[in-house]
C-alpha cells in the first residue's frame, strides 16, 4: 500500500517549528492517511519534543493581534498564522487591539512566552477572554496548555497540507492514467489495421483456395463421367 502523501522534513517543520519534531517525524513516516499523520505528531510532540522544542514552537508564533512578518525562512507558517488570524483582526477594533497588546505583554512577562491559542475562527473578544482567563494559571499548567493549544495548530496545518498535496497527487493520478489509457489506445490504433489486412488477406487466400479446390473436383468428375 503506497502512502497517500509523502510529507518531508520542511513540511513538518512549517506546521511546527521544532527541529526536533520534524526530523521524529520524517522517521516515524511515512504514513498512509491524516488519522495516522496526526496520531504520530501527538505521540511526538508530548512524548518525544522536550522542554526546549516547545519553547522553540511556541517562539515561532507571532503574538496575537499582530500582523507577521513575512520572511525567507518561513514563509509558509507565516501565511498560515495570517490565515488563522485573520477572523481575529477582522473582528478587532482599535480599543481591542490596544489592549490585546497590553494582555499579550503583560503574558509574556508571567510565562516567559507568547500567549498560544488556536484562533482559527475566533474573534477577539473570544481571544482576549482566554488570555485573561489563562493568565491566572500556574505556569506549569499554563505550558501544558500551550503545548494543547500548538498540538491543536499543527494538525490543523497538517490536514491542509493533506489537502494541497492529495488534490497534487489526484491529478498526478488521473495524468498517470489518461497516459496509460492513451497509450494502450495509440497501441490498439498501431496494431489494429495491420492485424485487420493480415486477417483480410488469409480470408481472401482461403476463398480463392477453395474455389480452386471446388473447381478442381468438379473437372474430375466430368472426366470420370
Amino acid at each position: 500500500m503506497e502512502p497517500l502523501v509523502v510529507l518531508g522534513e520542511k513540511d513538518y517543520f512549517s506546521c511546527c517549528r521544532s527541529v526536533k519534531f520534524a526530523e521524529e517525524m520524517v522517521l516515524a513516516g511515512p504514513f498512509y492517511d491524516y488519522q495516522q499523520t496526526v496520531t504520530a505528531a501527538r505521540d511526538i510532540w508530548f512524548n518525544k519534543v522536550d522542554v526546549n522544542g516547545w519553547l522553540e514552537a511556541f517562539a515561532a508564533h507571532p503574538p496575537i493581534g499582530e500582523n507577521p512578518s513575512m520572511t525567507p525562512e518561513r514563509p509558509t507558517s507565516t501565511q498560515w498564522s495570517k490565515g488563522e488570524q485573520s477572523a481575529a483582526l477582522a473582528t478587532a477594533t482599535e480599543t481591542t487591539l490596544q489592549e490585546l497588546q497590553e494582555w499579550n505583554v503583560r503574558y509574556r512577562q508571567k510565562f516567559g512566552f507568547v500567549f498560544l491559542i488556536f484562533a482559527s475562527g475566533r474573534s477577539t473578544p473570544e481571544i482576549l477572554a482566554a488570555m485573561k482567563r489563562r493568565y491566572h494559571n500556574r505556569p506549569i499548567v499554563e505550558f501544558e496548555l500551550a503545548a494543547q493549544e500548538q498540538m491543536k495548530i499543527t494538525a490543523f496545518r497538517l490536514s491542509k497540507l493533506f489537502t494541497v498535496n492529495s488534490a497534487t497527487a489526484s491529478q498526478i493520478h488521473k495524468k498517470y492514467t489518461a497516459d496509460v489509457k492513451k497509450a494502450g489506445d495509440d497501441f490498439a490504433s498501431d496494431w489494429l489495421f495491420p492485424v485487420f489486412i493480415f486477417t483480410l488477406c488469409w480470408s481472401m487466400l482461403f476463398l480463392v483456395f477453395s474455389h480452386v479446390f471446388q473447381f478442381s473436383n468438379d473437372d474430375l468428375d466430368s472426366i470420370e463421367l
